[in-house]
């Protein structure tokens, strides 16, 4: 083990729950350290709705850049039709939000960690990949944390705090002993990054609107 090196806050997982956090810490001056047992950031779509109030909540810590560029990056929906067996498509207008950002920004998650990993490094918030959490004990005057790195040393890590961002299978809830609270429902689903190809009758449905299909047979929905 290597010696202790303190931080304030130690955030674990560098989704974009963790990121936004580090980032406005960082941004107060307060010393922040990012660890996350990935190798690098995902570079898939996973989670891509990003909404109105997000949106506003990150314009109102980091000014109107980070939201910006993040609309600018992605794709802003403003419509969902929903497709219900044979029936006529029903839409929802999304223009009529009472906000700046009247739609659902579609971005995918890889992105939305670019984005915000670039807010947090202009803070001077490291984040250090194939780090993982394996302990943490708390005691009167912080946490004192078991970081294993790449190499498979573990470094001793003194923090004031510890916040667990690292999931439905957070290692620090499981550490502390906090109970999820929820379940777990049976299902499968597909998620895949496709180019999709409506034909000559779709030409007109353009890209800024959700297109939700629902039969007897299941369920499918296409994210511009």
């Amino acid at each position: 083990m290597s010696e202790d090196k303190d931080v304030e806050v130690l955030v674990v997982g560098a989704g974009p729950t963790g990121l936004a956090l580090a980032a406005m810490l960082g941004r107060t001056g307060i010393a922040v350290r990012m660890i996350d047992k990935a190798a690098e950031r995902s570079r898939k779509s996973k989670a891509l709705g990003v909404h109105a109030g997000t949106l506003e909540a990150l314009s109102d810590v980091f000014g109107l850049g980070l939201p910006a560029r993040m609309v600018s990056t992605g794709q802003p929906v403003r419509t969902v039709h929903f497709h219900l067996e044979r029936r006529s498509p029903i839409a929802v207008d999304l223009g009529g939000l009472p906000s700046p950002y009247n739609f659902v920004l579609v971005l995918p998650q890889g992105e939305t960690e670019r984005l915000l990993a670039e807010q947090a490094a202009a803070f001077d918030v490291p984040i250090d990949w194939s780090h993982e959490l394996a302990a943490l004990r708390q005691d009167r005057d912080g946490v004192q944390c078991e970081v294993r790195r790449p190499d498979g040393a573990v470094e001793l890590v003194r923090a004031a705090y510890v916040v667990g961002c690292d999931g439905a299978h957070s290692v620090v809830r499981r550490q502390v002993g906090a109970q999820f609270a929820g379940g777990a429902y049976p299902g499968t689903f597909l998620l895949a990054d496709v180019t999709v190809d409506w034909g000559p009758e779709q030409a007109h449905w353009g890209h800024d609107s959700v297109r939700f299909f629902s039969t007897e047979a299941g369920a499918m929905a296409f994210f511009p």
